[in-house]
């Protein structure tokens, strides 16, 4: 819970099961610190995180083979496609002042410098405020949003960015209260949870995604929307379970997504194989795997983060939801 969601929980977590267990696979859920991966990493357990938690292209090659995201993508990636995309849908019109909000960590401050101010350079858009948040504790990001949407108001920010995914975009939003900036979010921000818990925050955003149990509700894309999560879905059934929407069963379709790449990869690797092996399968998996939660798939010896193609997405005021305004375009 919230009161123990910090680094000490994760590393305990890891020793726990790598020490005492003996494991040598995960499926991370909600676990979101840099040291908890390399803690795996160190007791060479192969990692599938579902956890809306972005990491950028270099964290992926320094986690290599270990580290796998079966549905998400890097923020290196997505920040190359999401700021060109916000420019194309006006949302930095003229009196636009940009804040860029992210967590206080040496990734997220590496991205920043090396991903996103590049990507807004190439646009010709300036950050006019930037503040980074102490993950390390309720305690910290509580105090660190209050003194960021501070900062963003006396700064007159009108359009804010978030570098870090859930909790940071839904809490920050939470916390705003009469501050109503336009957002540029992508499926990390957890739109779909925005949607639910706080429409009138939301009016004016702009975004992508690449994850549609993230992004929009289930009568914008049915389900099953591919043989995986019908797949899913039907072992959900059969083991009595009423599956009745995507944003109830979104972490039961990642681990279930996360166990059949396990599986699949490992298929004709002998008894005791190492990650090494396994890894070896996988990135010669292409487009034969598919994920039951993200639009398209890829994986191969440069893209061990699986999502392959995003959509435009914004919230639209007539239906008060967040509807896809593109086709599927490829990262």
């Amino acid at each position: 819970d919230a009161t123990r969601a910090n680094a000490q929980t994760e590393l305990d977590i890891c020793k726990t099961f790598t020490e005492d267990q003996k494991t040598n696979a995960v499926v991370l859920g909600g676990q979101r610190f840099e040291a908890t991966r390399q803690c795996y990493k160190d007791h060479k357990n192969l990692m599938f995180d579902p956890s809306p938690f972005p990491f950028d292209a270099p964290f992926f090659q320094q986690m290599s083979p270990y580290y796998w995201t079966p549905s998400y993508a890097n923020i290196s990636r997505l920040t190359a496609a999401l700021v060109p995309e916000l420019k194309a849908q006006n949302f930095f019109d003229p009196g636009s002042v940009v804040g860029v909000l992210r967590w206080d960590t040496p990734m997220f401050n590496r991205s920043y410098k090396n991903d996103m101010l590049p990507a807004l350079s190439r646009v010709g858009v300036p950050v006019k405020s930037a503040y980074a948040v102490n993950p390390q504790d309720s305690g910290t990001v509580e105090a660190g949003l209050l003194a960021a949407i501070s900062q963003f108001q006396v700064n007159g920010v009108n359009r804010v960015l978030f570098m870090g995914g859930a909790p940071l975009a839904p809490f920050f939003i939470t916390d705003a209260g009469a501050y109503h900036p336009r957002y540029g979010m992508t499926t990390f921000d957890a739109p779909r949870y925005g949607e639910d818990n706080f429409k009138n925050q939301l009016q004016g955003m702009v975004g992508i995604g690449f994850n549609p149990a993230g992004d929009v509700n289930d009568a914008k894309v049915p389900m099953p929307a591919n043989n995986t999560e019908k797949l899913c879905v039907s072992m959900f059934t059969k083991a009595g379970e009423k599956v009745t929407s995507r944003a109830v069963f979104r972490t039961a379709l990642e681990f279930c997504e996360a166990t059949l790449l396990l599986q699949q990869a490992a298929r004709g690797l002998p008894r005791g194989y190492d990650a090494f092996q396994w890894a070896a399968k996988a990135e010669g998996l292409g487009r034969s795997y598919t994920s039951a939660t993200a639009i398209s798939t890829l994986l191969n010896k440069d893209r061990h983060d699986g999502a392959a193609a995003y959509r435009v997405f914004r919230f639209d005021n007539a239906c008060g939801c967040n509807v896809y305004v593109s086709g599927v375009k490829a990262f």
